[in-house]
C-alpha cells in the first residue's frame, strides 16, 4: 500500500516537472546505517507561476561510487521518470573528484551528452570545506570541537551517566538545551552542540566530578581529564570563540540552502560574513569579546 501511494505521488510530481519543460539535477551519495551506498537524486524546476521547487525523486543503491557508475545511475533514473536529458539545464553536486572532475567526473560526462547542463558546485558545500580547512589551522578551535565531541560521547553513550547529567541539569538549569552530538561532516551545523555545552557549563563540571568519583574505570579517568579542561579559562574562551564563528556561518549556510536564494543574495551574504569575521580580528573588537568572556566566567 505504501509503495502504491509512493508511485502515485511520484507520477503526479513527474507530470508537473515534464510540463515545466526544463529542470536541473541535484545528487549526492552517502552510506546508510546498513553501510550501503545510497545516491539521492533531486529535481529542481520552476512552474508556470515562477515558483521554485526542489523535489526528491528517490534513492538509488549503488555498488560503486566512481563517476561512471553514478552518471549511469542518474541517467537511468531520468529514463525511468521520462525526463529527457536534453531538457536538463543544470547540475548541482559536491566537490568530490568523482562528481565534478573536469574530464571524467559525473558533471563532465553528462555535459558531454547535454552541453547546456551547466554544473554548479554546491555553495553550502563550499562554505563547509572552507570552514573545515580554516578550523584545522586554528588549534584553539580544533581542540574545542574535540572537547565538545568527547563530552557528548561520554555522557550520551551511557544511560547511567546521562541520568547523572540530567539530574544535575534539572537542579541548576532546567530550561537550558540538552547536549547534542557534533556532525562529523557538516561543519556549518555545530551551533546546537556548542550551545548545549555553554548553556550547561557548570552542570558539566559537576557531572564530570561526580563521574570521576563514582566510576573507577576508564570512563572515570576520561571524566577527570575533561574536568581538568573545563576548569581552564582557555577552554571556555575557545568554546565561546567557536560559537561566535559557527553561529554566523550557520546563518549563511541556511541562506545558501534556501531554494529561493538568488545568486546576488548569496554573494552579498557571503561578503557580509567576510566583513564580520574580518571585523572580529580588529584589536578593539577582540578586546570587547575577550572582556565579555571574562565577565561570563
Amino acid at each position: 500500500m505504501i509503495q502504491l501511494i509512493g508511485h502515485s505521488v511520484l507520477r503526479d510530481l513527474l507530470s508537473d516537472i515534464r510540463e515545466a519543460g526544463m529542470f536541473a539535477i541535484m545528487a549526492d551519495e552517502t552510506s546508510d546505517l546498513s553501510n550501503k551506498e545510497q545516491l539521492s537524486i533531486c529535481i529542481r524546476w520552476v512552474d508556470s507561476g515562477f515558483k521554485i521547487h526542489e523535489d526528491l525523486i528517490g534513492f538509488v543503491h549503488v555498488i560503486h561510487t566512481d563517476a561512471e557508475t553514478l552518471s549511469k545511475a542518474i541517467k537511468d533514473v531520468l529514463i525511468r521518470c521520462a525526463l529527457p536529458l536534453s531538457q536538463c539545464r543544470g547540475q548541482g553536486y559536491d566537490g568530490a573528484a568523482n562528481m565534478m572532475g573536469h574530464l571524467r567526473g559525473v558533471a563532465a560526462r553528462i555535459r558531454q551528452e547535454e552541453p547546456a547542463a551547466i554544473h554548479v558546485h554546491c555553495w553550502a558545500h563550499c562554505l563547509n570545506l572552507c570552514l573545515q580547512e580554516a578550523s584545522k589551522s586554528c588549534h584553539i578551535i580544533r581542540d574545542s570541537l574535540c572537547l565538545v565531541s568527547e563530552i557528548a560521547k561520554l555522557i550520551r553513550a551511557s544511560p547511567k551517566r546521562s541520568a547523572v547529567f540530567l539530574k544535575l541539569k534539572d537542579q541548576v538549569s532546567p530550561d537550558a538545551p540538552g547536549l547534542r552530538p557534533l556532525c562529523p561532516t557538516r561543519w556549518t551545523v555545530r551551533t546546537g552542540a556548542l550551545l548545549g555545552i555553554l548553556s550547561n557549563y557548570d552542570v558539566l563540571i559537576d557531572t564530570m566530578a561526580q563521574i570521576n568519583d563514582e566510576c573507577h574505570d576508564e570512563y572515570g579517568t576520561r571524566a577527570k581529564g575533561l574536568l581538568n579542561q573545563l576548569e581552564k579559562f582557555h577552554t571556555f574562551f575557545g568554546l565561546k570563540m567557536c560559537y561566535l564563528i559557527f553561529s554566523t556561518t550557520e546563518e549563511l549556510s541556511m541562506l545558501l540552502q534556501n531554494k529561493k536564494t538568488t545568486l546576488d543574495e548569496a554573494s552579498r551574504a557571503a561578503k557580509v560574513l567576510a566583513r564580520f569575521l574580518k571585523h572580529q580580528r580588529e584589536e578593539a573588537t577582540f578586546a570587547g569579546f575577550y572582556q565579555g568572556v571574562r565577565d561570563a566566567v
